[in-house]
């Protein structure tokens, strides 16, 4: 919010720019017993929605991209430490968590940058006011 709140005038200044927000699948659903966090990543959505709604006309676009599993190396280390409190193998675990992915793994790092560089791009010059999940088919919402 303080980035975009500097940002804003020197956008205007040059006739636009992007704002790309990261949320996670709690930007668009909900998850028992994760309260303060999806609060605080809808609350993210709602900021890009109306950033979106108020610079559109200075050319400015506001999007979010609400990666799911992604494997980076803390979701990595949670599967270790998943399937070892369980008592579990790793593959167990993965099957048990992408279990409601339609791709049936997590996606990597650079799936993300991707969705990124496409709203930074000219591919998306009509885009803005958008949530982007590049979650690998996860149901969004409750």
């Amino acid at each position: 919010m303080m980035l975009s709140k500097a940002a804003i005038p020197e956008m205007r200044k040059v006739g636009g720019g992007r704002i790309i927000n990261i949320g996670s699948t709690g930007s668009l659903g909900a998850e028992p017993g994760f309260g303060a966090y999806t609060a605080m990543k809808h609350g993210l959505v709602g900021l890009s929605k109306t950033l979106a709604a108020e610079f559109g006309a200075d050319g400015i676009l506001c999007n979010t991209v609400c990666p799911g599993y992604i494997a980076t190396d803390m979701h990595n280390a949670a599967n270790a430490r998943l399937a070892e409190e369980n008592h579990v193998s790793l593959e167990e675990i993965k099957a048990q968590r992408y279990a409601n992915v339609a791709l049936r793994e997590a996606g990597l790092p650079v799936d993300v940058a991707n969705a990124v560089a496409y709203l930074a791009g000219p591919q998306s010059n009509y885009v803005t006011g958008i949530n982007l999940p590049v979650t690998g088919g996860v149901p969004a919402g409750i």
